[in-house]
């Protein structure tokens, strides 16, 4: 069996910091995270000595560290020039190599000490789902940041260039996903790889049926989708998503009273959506580490392009983070790393609080996000959906029926402008579409406001 540590590699870095120059560390911190990368508890004692006066702005040499080791590491200050004295030289080939090399050895050790508590684990009888979720934990935080690179000037601008052409290539202005909506594609764009977007709203606004309106779109214009529902189980969703394809009154599609005419309807939208590059996971109570490991999976099989997730209050964070609040938090910060990690954006809905009902105006706000003021922190973008008739207003402030109308309000966009989308919803199908242009006025414009972005 391979040893689980490198000494000389270690030596060989130690020695090469304690030459004090700058550029060392450079080469040395792509790879070195900690000072437990280290095998060796001396070693371990100087790397934090050093690190320390680095952090500092310090001079940094054999004498200085060793003055600084702890009392009972001073003995330590021999073998501290015994690094010194085998590094003949710092060039950065051979610096990466043995950084590097400190650092894989290190992961390897975490990877065996994580499979042994597993098995210590399932030994005492503990639940085998529990352990998976500890074990993707465990490995998720043990690699977190080997994927990570630094970018030059020369290449950051060659990237905005790029960007910039390609959105000024695009077509109406929509550099991301589009959403099939043509008033909330004016506001955002369309939807930005890794970006979390969060769309919110009170029970029975219609969650579920815009986030399959978003989906389905994408996946008609060739984009994969992973859709994570939590709420109900993958064929109900797929109903849902053909009858409304198919135009035809859902309720009466689960009460089996289809006419002859919506039968052939239900079997040409099940054509339609029989080879969209669509993919579900159904599990109830999923974990973001599940999320992870299947949009990873999702993404190395099918090229997915956009995730969604149905719904966040409903995922279990899979480790003990004490209150609800924390437990939120966590698992939306864990989502927001998903779409930063595919380079996707991920579409997670999520209920709000009861505070929307208590107020005179109904228009839902930032703060009635349920349960965790961290969701709008990690979120890149929030959207609420609004529906008059849902509270028995007929018209809106300018006098325009709410009948099947709700409103998309974007109130935090990271990198665009806030603003409202009036949209068409029928509930009976659940068919989200565009209003047309005799019911809005003239003057409408792109609804985007010139409120600061956040």
């Amino acid at each position: 069996m391979s040893d689980l540590f490198a000494i000389q590699s270690e030596r060989y870095v130690i020695g090469a910091a304690l030459s004090g120059e700058r550029t060392v560390f450079t080469h040395i911190l792509d790879h070195i995270q900690s000072a437990d990368d280290f095998y060796r508890g001396a070693h371990r004692d100087a790397w934090r000595v050093i690190m320390e006066l680095y952090r500092a702005g310090k001079g940094i040499d054999l004498p200085i560290v060793t003055q600084h080791l702890p009392d009972d590491s001073r003995a330590d200050g021999m073998m501290l020039s015994e690094c010194f004295s085998d590094v003949a030289s710092t060039d950065a080939a051979t610096l990466s190599t043995h950084a590097l090399m400190v650092r894989e050895k290190a992961l390897a050790r975490r990877v065996r000490e994580i499979a042994g508590g597993a098995a210590h684990e399932l030994q005492d009888g503990a639940d085998v789902f529990d352990v998976l979720d500890t074990m993707q934990s465990g490995l998720l935080e043990a690699q977190r940041g080997e994927a990570g690179r630094s970018t030059s000037a020369a290449e950051g601008a060659q990237a905005v260039l790029e960007h910039l052409e390609a959105v000024d290539a695009a077509p109406d202005g929509v550099t991301g996903i589009p959403s099939g909506l043509r008033d909330l594609d004016k506001i955002t764009a369309g939807w930005q790889p890794g970006d979390l977007i969060v769309i919110a709203a009170r029970p029975s606004m219609g969650k579920t049926s815009l986030a399959l309106h978003l989906a389905h779109h994408a996946a008609r214009t060739g984009v994969g989708v992973g859709m994570f529902s939590v709420e109900m189980p993958s064929r109900s969703l797929y109903q849902r998503m053909i009858t409304t394809e198919a135009g035809v009154n859902g309720q009466r599609a689960r009460r089996g009273r289809l006419s002859d005419a919506d039968w052939d309807d239900v079997r040409d939208a099940a054509a339609s959506v029989h080879d969209l590059p669509l993919y579900v996971d159904d599990r109830s109570g999923i974990t973001p580490m599940q999320v992870r490991a299947r949009a990873h999976e999702w993404a190395a099989q099918h090229e997915i392009g956009m995730l969604v997730a149905d719904y966040l209050q409903l995922m279990t964070p899979g480790v003990k983070k004490g209150t609800r609040e924390q437990e939120v938090s966590y698992m939306s910060r864990e989502m927001k790393g998903v779409a930063r990690d595919l380079g996707v954006p991920l579409i997670l809905l999520s209920q709000l609080n009861r505070a929307v009902e208590q107020r005179e105006d109904k228009h839902p706000r930032l703060s009635d996000l349920r349960a965790s003021g961290a969701i709008e922190q990690d979120a890149d973008v929030v959207a609420f959906i609004y529906r008059a008739e849902r509270y028995g207003i007929d018209a809106d402030e300018q006098g325009r029926p709410t009948d099947g109308v709700a409103e998309i309000d974007v109130s935090k966009q990271r990198n665009g402008p806030v603003g409202t989308a009036r949209v068409r919803f029928d509930q009976q199908t659940g068919r989200w579409s565009n209003l047309s242009e005799r019911d809005e006025p003239a003057h409408q414009g792109d609804g985007a406001t010139d409120r600061a972005p956040f």
